[in-house]
């Protein structure tokens, strides 16, 4: 059923969705949207960075340097797949004293016709790899990045679903809220516009 939930979240993550307004700065706003039949909201953060298009998809592609910019990621491998699809495992630190978690994720990159807009896909495999010792299994995963190009900049949407496991609901939605928020902030940081 969790599974089942999660992609159904996965085709949902879009930017019509009814999500609400937790917390806007100048630079990132952060918004939450509940999910039928689970516990678990999906989170979204929307901020701009200057980077052109093939500067953040060289940042995707390049899983060895996940760990440099994605929240909670202790590490990342490639396992198979070429630039634009490919399937990756991640280990995220959990809240103390839980233990590590970890998944496979598809990543897929897509460009869009008009050329003025990419997206970047999500989904957890949680049964790909055999489980792993000292690391919990993340039950589910969907997530969504959307790009919307002008020249040397960027304006970038990034959606979550997550179920972690057995962690309590309250820190669950923490993590993941914290987690789009500071990955944007990471890369705001990065490709950072004049002014900011």
């Amino acid at each position: 059923m969790i599974e089942f939930v999660l992609l159904s979240a996965a085709i949902s993550l879009n930017l019509d969705a009814d999500w609400r307004l937790l917390d806007r700065s100048a630079d990132i706003a952060t918004y939450k949207l509940d999910v039928a039949d689970t516990m678990h909201a999906a989170y979204r953060a929307d901020g701009r960075v200057c980077a052109a298009q093939e500067d953040l998809f060289a940042l995707f592609r390049n899983v060895d340097d996940f760990a440099t910019w994605l929240p909670r990621t202790i590490a990342a491998e490639r396992l198979e797949g070429d630039d634009f699809s490919q399937i990756i495992y991640v280990v995220s630190a959990a809240p103390w004293p839980m233990r590590p978690r970890d998944m496979a994720y598809r990543i897929d990159l897509g460009i869009g016709a008009d050329g003025g807009s990419a997206t970047v896909t999500v989904e957890g495999l949680p049964e790909h790899v055999p489980p792993r010792k000292g690391r919990a299994r993340m039950k589910g995963a969907a997530g969504l990045w959307h790009i919307t190009l002008k020249e040397n900049r960027a304006d970038l949407s990034f959606m979550l679903h997550l179920d972690l496991g057995r962690i309590p609901a309250v820190f669950s939605a923490r993590s993941v809220h914290h987690a789009v928020r500071d990955a944007l902030a990471n890369l705001q940081a990065r490709f950072p516009c004049a002014g900011h």
